[in-house]
């Protein structure tokens, strides 16, 4: 009996040194710390990682490897290391804690480019995982791009876009990169994000790691997520008064016209801080909870704290968004990390509001750099608008006109011809040509619409075909096409982009960025027809859609696609507006200033006018 109770309590101690001997395992900021390097293609400091570069990555990384953390939310802006994050934390499974790893991108392209772009430099440069995964495909198929083995696990990549991939084998870790690009639904199958989290049940050890910048409000799954964390923000230490705050974009200034310059004013002692002063203030930083921790860690990041981003960059890049509702909604998104708000406009802009703007000019005023011209094609007529544009995009109508006549007759496209052949008196006395010009191709006259603009760019004219799509996703002109009949380039339009960024113009009342000057010439209608819509939510397949409606349906919407297509022809060719307007001035500084005369010639001044079909050479008569 002495001997087995011996014995026991030395099986005992051996267990006990066991366990004390058993080393802790690392935290993701140690093993980064340790064996991650960086590839050359993917930064511009490669080589053997360290966290003091960015040292506010620490607390995410070591929520992912923290037993009590079962899901880390990531709502960061760009250049702020989130896909580095991820990266270790990838390294990390396959390394120190084998498992079954799913890395899921927005689709299946972007899962591709990330294996090849990413993970591969990722495993090459790091030796410790350069001997446990064969980046080289193999036949067996047990390498691939999309499926690599190691020892004591697997990494599958998937897209979002892709139900099949999702519903794979189960997975312990589950690594979800821009959510906020995933589709809404994947088919049949619901939300890919809740698909590819199922794959996780049976693990009592799991990890979803979800990070993305935030899109919409009220649509954001990663915003939705990080409301249900317990939503951390970092707060840093001024290097002169030693008070800790958050950082926001209000407190970032600069000098009138010189965003280059700005600097960050301390909301506590009004210290003034400068891109030099971020290293002390990222190295003094704690990241503070907002709410209580249930399971999921968030945290939400700006550019403001990014080392590679000078506060003089973010500035720029807020004024030039100034007056364009997409860049603004970019930068709002993937700078400040923060949802945007769209502003539904309810019973939409009132004409009344432009009308009592209107101004007194002819031609071209001081400002005009650039024409174009937007057409719209209907079954008995075509309309036309002539827009001229300056700088950062302020634009003055140069005319409106309607040219009656079926436009599957030659007559109509003859008089159209005329008209974007008419040259612009500018206020300095230079003629002004229409630069580019797109003709609506969607409707019944498609092939007229085909056979003109091929005519027209045989000549070397850029006369284009358009045809819109009205997805809130598309930009305002895509890339082009010539797969119809005859070859010819068609170019995508954005309508509902294009409309965004219209309206969001319609309601600047300062001259300058963005401002729409009218001309006294245009009759009402005009107005009614370029406020003719307005921007609804509605609700199909369980998501949230945006859908502009006209007001009436007695009312007609042309004015306003006539403005979209003379927009959209804007961005086509894509005028550098500052070297535009230096060779304007060089042409022009010894220019005269025109004289009226009422002969007739091939110059217009800027009118709205109607085109009724007749006798060829009738001319233009009476008014819109």
């Amino acid at each position: 009996m002495i001997l087995t109770h011996e014995l026991n309590q030395k099986n005992a101690a051996k267990e006990a040194l066991k366990i004390v001997a058993a080393p802790r395992p690392l935290r993701l900021s140690e093993w980064s710390n340790s064996y991650f390097f960086l590839s050359s293609e993917n930064s511009a400091e490669p080589g053997k990682y360290s966290t003091t570069r960015t040292p506010y990555v620490v607390e995410p990384m070591d929520c992912i490897t923290d037993p009590e953390v079962e899901e880390v939310v990531l709502l960061w802006a760009s250049q702020t290391a989130k896909t580095t994050i991820f990266n270790a934390a990838t390294g990390y499974f396959i390394h120190h804690d084998p498992a079954p790893i799913m890395m899921v991108q927005p689709t299946k392209e972007m899962g591709e480019a990330w294996s090849k772009d990413r993970f591969v430099p990722m495993v090459r440069d790091t030796p410790v995982l350069n001997e446990l995964v064969n980046i080289q495909s193999s036949r067996d198929g047990d390498n691939t791009i999309m499926h690599k083995r190691f020892p004591g696990g697997n990494l599958t990549i998937a897209g979002a876009n892709s139900p099949a991939s999702l519903a794979s084998r189960p997975k312990r870790v589950m690594i979800l990169d821009e959510v906020d690009r995933f589709p809404r639904s994947a088919k049949k199958e619901g939300r890919p994000s809740k698909l590819a989290i199922a794959r996780t049940t049976t693990f009592y050890n799991r990890k979803i790691l979800k990070s993305s910048s935030p899109t919409i409000r009220g649509e954001s799954e990663i915003e939705e997520d990080y409301e249900n964390s317990d939503k951390r923000k970092l707060w840093v230490e001024c290097p002169h008064c030693l008070e800790r705050q958050k950082l926001v974009f209000e407190q970032l200034q600069w000098p009138q016209s010189e965003p280059e310059n700005a600097y960050y004013v301390c909301a506590l002692n009004g210290c003034i801080l400068h891109d030099s002063d971020k290293y002390y203030m990222l190295a003094n930083h704690e990241w503070r909870a907002e709410a209580p921790f249930k399971g999921r860690a968030g945290f939400q990041l700006s550019a403001l704290y990014s080392p590679w981003l000078r506060f003089g960059e973010m500035a720029r890049e807020f004024v030039e968004s100034k007056g364009d509702p997409e860049k603004l909604k970019v930068f709002i998104n993937t700078r400040l990390a923060e949802t945007y708000e769209e502003n539904l406009d309810g019973d939409g802009i009132d004409e009344e509001s432009l009308t009592n703007r209107v101004e007194d000019y002819e031609g071209a005023p001081e400002g005009v750099l650039v024409v174009t011209a937007g057409v719209d094609v209907q079954d008995d007529r075509l309309e036309l608008e002539i827009i001229g544009w300056g700088i950062e995009e302020e634009s003055w109508n140069l005319g409106y006109h309607v040219i009656h006549g079926d436009p599957g007759t030659k007559e109509v496209w003859q008089d159209l011809d005329d008209i974007l052949e008419t040259k612009i008196m500018h206020e300095r006395g230079v003629e002004l040509s229409i630069a580019c010009a797109c003709i609506d191709a969607g409707g019944h006259h498609a092939e007229s619409v085909y056979l003109y603009t091929k005519s027209k760019q045989v000549q070397g004219r850029r006369v284009y075909a358009v045809r819109g799509y009205s997805h809130s996703w598309r930009p305002v002109v895509g890339k082009p096409s010539n797969n119809n009949s005859h070859r010819v380039k068609v170019f995508y339009v954005g309508t509902d982009t294009a409309k965004d960024t219209i309206f969001s113009r319609l309601k600047i009342d300062e001259e300058g960025a963005g401002y729409c000057h009218f001309s006294a010439n245009l009759p009402d209608e005009y107005f009614k027809g370029l406020t003719s819509e307005k921007l609804v939510k509605r609700y199909a397949k369980g998501r949230t859609v945006k859908q502009y409606i006209k007001k009436t349906q007695s009312t007609r919407n042309e004015p306003l696609d006539c403005r979209v297509y003379g927009f959209a022809a804007l961005k086509i060719i894509k005028p550098n507006m500052p070297k535009v307007k230096l060779r304007f001035d060089k042409l022009t500084e010894k220019k005269p200033p025109p004289e009226h005369d009422d002969s007739p010639h091939n110059t217009t001044k800027g009118t709205s006018r109607t085109t009724k079909r007749g006798r060829r050479g009738s001319g233009f008569v009476n008014r819109w």
